[in-house]
């Protein structure tokens, strides 16, 4: 008689990753609720080392029902994080999606911890290069499906524009059908 062993479901594979997980992590493991997870990452510290070094941060792991083949949601709760985190995210997420397929919590763990060094060793968020810089602009595409009045619409898309600081472009077909509007600007602070 043959006996194979069946395939976990998706459930199970992320139920033994996040079993895997908390044995590793410990204490600094929490599950919050349902598919939400809180991590704290600390940085390999020194005794001497200097007092604005960031010695950890708490990163909260949301995993929608696509996961692994939609990454993880990433979010720092660290009040004092957040200009490191601010830093950090993109580098992480850009990590998750060549992961895509595959179980990667503690690999995006783990390139947060290596994004802490990388901070702390440049100076912490009082004198790292990128922690002052402006937020790169907030972009959006609409689609708007037709338009009744196009020039009045049009003006009113330019007022608001003007109001909100915004650059952009409106383009249309001849029939004022399918018009998609590019905005662009300085982003939520």
């Amino acid at each position: 008689m043959d006996v194979t062993e069946a395939e976990p479901r998706e459930g199970e594979e992320l139920e033994n990753e996040i079993l895997a997980l908390s044995s590793i992590f410990g204490e600094d493991f929490t599950r919050v609720g349902g598919n939400r997870y809180r991590f704290l990452i600390h940085d390999d510290i020194d005794v001497l080392d200097p007092p604005h070094r960031l010695t950890g941060v708490q990163i909260e792991v949301l995993t929608s029902s696509t996961y692994p083949y939609c990454p993880p949601d990433l979010t720092c709760r660290s009040t004092e994080g957040k200009a490191f985190w601010q830093w950090a995210k993109l580098s992480v997420e850009e990590h998750a999606v060549t992961l895509l397929g595959q179980e990667m919590i503690y690999d995006l763990l783990e390139m947060v911890k290596e994004k802490l060094s990388e901070w702390n060793s440049k100076g912490g968020d009082a004198e790292h290069p990128d922690a002052n810089e402006a937020p790169p602009p907030a972009r959006a595409l609409f689609l708007i499906d037709h338009m009744r009045s196009a020039n009045r619409y049009i003006k009113l898309l330019r007022q608001w524009a003007d109001e909100l600081a915004l650059t952009g472009e409106i383009l249309t077909r001849t029939n004022h059908r399918n018009v998609f509007v590019w905005v662009e600007g300085a982003g939520a602070a």
